[in-house]
């Protein structure tokens, strides 16, 4: 079949340029690919080949001096490139990491895990320079298999919420529930009791913890036999432990004033005027009234009264609202002639009340809760309407006159516990963490613990 070509290029580069080596058999002059022509004068083949000679024969592509100088100044490059590549990567730290499930993200894995409190129990208190701080108690949680079962009790500063000493608890027995309790007492201390069975002081100055389990009840003959159980007395009773020692005695130990109640002696001891300690002073303190079946639709009242203090000894609870009083204890009927009374004539003694007013006739309170409150200023806590879930205030008043000083608005219902104040503000346990209050009501920062 006749053969013919109009135009051959090659068909690496497309260059028409090209030396016949033999018949049909092309090299190309541009890239030096060498081609041919099958015998239906269709297909061209070609094949790559950079070491050829001339003619067919092996041959040696000629290069500048240049080309040379430039191809060793390269090589040179990039062997250094590469030594210095190697020696920064000898020098690195190691790293780990993890792969998504999509396989197209990793991050280093080298940090510990997050250590958080599992259960715990806190309290706010000023230490000795001032400054408002909080005392958690309770086990932590490494996130760690081989670590369990590790009990602190920590002091964090509020304003930095930061921790600024740890001590770690040792001799706790674990219980199925954890139980953990902290109590200010009138002196200014600090005690916290774990699972019912170990007792701590706290220091407010150098944060030292101390057990105390022992020690504490060494002085009093009727522990002798040791402790079986141990708590605080109500918040209402006074500066006492509730106490079940080994051989079955519920006793009552107030320390501030070093005294030891059985059951009965006890009662006997937190009411009236007559079972008074000496020292015992007049203290102003507020209330607010709760509302009896009796009396539904009756206003709550805020309360400002003042009683007899038995220093770090028994008292009794402190009830107002309005009641019936039938003139004694019995069965009554609708019939029975009653007096309306805001305070039962035997809850006035046992509170060894001096004197009680409203102070605060004109307001509507619901929800509503005393904070702290002092011989200046009483901090309380109430919701805007009756709604149960309407949001919460907080609020400070003048303790002489009544005065608002300011009121703080929450953005929603918030279930407050208790306050101290500081020199220049308040911290309020809102149960979840505190909330840090200047003395003129702004919310300068909300502590949490992790």
């Amino acid at each position: 079949m006749a053969k013919e070509i109009k135009v051959i290029q090659c068909p690496k580069c497309g260059s028409t340029q090209k030396t016949e080596v033999k018949p049909d058999f092309y090299r190309c002059d541009n890239c030096n690919t060498e081609y041919f022509l099958d015998d239906n004068d269709v297909n061209i083949n070609h094949n790559v080949n950079y070491n050829h000679g001339q003619n067919g024969a092996p041959f040696n592509v000629p290069y500048s001096s240049k080309q040379i100088i430039y191809a060793v100044i390269i090589g040179v490059i990039l062997f250094f490139f590469f030594l210095i590549k190697l020696t920064t990567c000898n020098r690195s730290t190691p790293q780990r990491y993890s792969t998504s499930e999509r396989g197209n993200t990793s991050s280093a894995d080298n940090s510990e895990p997050e250590i958080t409190w599992d259960r715990s129990e806190k309290l706010s208190f000023v230490n000795a320079s001032g400054k408002p701080m909080v005392l958690v108690v309770g086990e932590k949680d490494f996130h760690k298999e081989d670590v369990k079962d590790v009990y602190f009790a920590d002091a964090y500063d509020v304003a930095d919420n930061e921790a600024v000493k740890s001590t770690k608890l040792d001799g706790i027995t674990k219980n199925s529930i954890d139980d953990y309790k902290i109590r200010t007492f009138s002196n200014g201390q600090i005690y916290f009791i774990v699972n019912k069975n170990k007792v701590f002081s706290f220091d407010k100055t150098t944060y030292a913890v101390s057990d105390v389990t022992t020690s504490l009840f060494k002085n009093a003959s009727e522990f002798s036999a040791g402790l079986a159980s141990v708590e605080f007395v109500y918040d209402n009773y006074g500066d006492g432990f509730n106490i079940l020692t080994n051989d079955g005695n519920n006793l009552y130990y107030y320390p501030i004033v070093n005294k030891v109640y059985k059951k009965d002696a006890f009662y006997t001891a937190s009411q009236g005027f007559n079972s008074l300690l000496p020292g015992a002073k007049d203290k102003l303190s507020f209330a607010f009234s709760t509302v009896d079946n009796d009396y539904e639709n009756e206003k709550i009242q805020l309360v400002k009264y003042y009683y007899k203090d038995n220093g770090g000894g028994p008292k009794d609870d402190v009830r107002f609202g309005w009641r019936k009083d039938y003139g004694g204890s019995g069965i009554f009927t609708d019939a029975s002639p009653y007096r309306k009374v805001f305070i039962l004539p035997y809850s006035k003694t046992s509170g060894r009340i001096i004197s009680f007013a409203n102070f605060t006739p004109d307001r509507l309170y619901f929800n509503p809760k005393i904070l702290f409150s002092d011989n200046e200023v009483v901090l309380i806590s109430f919701n805007a309407t009756a709604g149960e879930k309407a949001a919460t205030s907080i609020q400070c008043l003048n303790a002489q006159s009544g005065a608002i000083i300011f009121t703080t608005p929450l953005s929603e219902n918030s279930y407050l516990k208790n306050a101290i104040r500081y020199k220049t503000g308040f911290v309020i346990d809102n149960n979840s963490g505190f909330y840090n209050l200047s003395s003129t009501g702004k919310i300068i920062n909300e502590f949490k613990i992790k």
